[in-house]
Order: structure tokens, then C-alpha cells, then sequence
């Protein structure tokens, strides 16, 4: 009986609003200019909840959630040079 009660509490479980909010702003955004860096979209999104603890990490979830979609948004493409010099601090910190 106990399990019972404990799946009928998770079914009664209400979506987070602010979540699906969140989730249809970005979406928007991305769907007005597909390539949007990240900080833009945390920025907004912080100007229109203020007490959101938003990261780039969600972005790319975002962004990757987005593209399974059938969105067309562009992956980053790092410079040549920010590459060699991430190599360089590998090679730096296995010294």
C-alpha cells in the first residue's frame, strides 16, 4: 500500500512553470537568431528571472535538447588558436 502512495504523489507532481518558461524563452531565442552565444541567452535569461541559477552547461543542454528538435543550430567552432593554446596547458600541467 505504501508504494502505492508514494506513485499516486509523483503522478499529482505539478511541471515547474518557471522551468517550461525558461525552456520556451531560450527556445524563442534561438528560434529569432540561431546563433546566440551563450552569455546573451544567461543574460536574458537572468534579466527575466533574476533568482535563476542558469549556467552555460544548461545552455548546452539547450542547445543539444534543441537540435534533437530539428532545430538548425549551429555548434561552436573554436579558433585554431584556442585549441593549441588549450593543448599547451595540458602539456603544461602533465610536467
Amino acid at each position: 500500500m505504501a508504494k502505492k502512495k508514494k506513485e499516486e504523489k509523483k503522478e499529482e507532481k505539478k511541471p515547474n512553470k518557471a522551468r517550461d518558461s525558461i525552456t520556451t524563452f531560450v527556445r524563442n531565442m534561438f528560434k529569432k537568431k540561431a546563433s546566440v552565444s551563450n552569455e546573451v541567452v544567461i543574460a536574458a535569461v537572468l534579466v527575466k528571472w533574476p533568482k535563476s541559477k542558469i549556467q552555460g552547461t544548461h545552455i548546452s543542454f539547450y542547445k543539444n535538447k534543441f537540435r534533437k528538435e530539428g532545430m538548425e543550430i549551429p555548434k561552436a567552432v573554436r579558433k585554431k588558436k584556442e585549441v593549441e593554446e588549450k593543448k599547451g596547458k595540458k602539456s603544461k600541467k602533465a610536467s
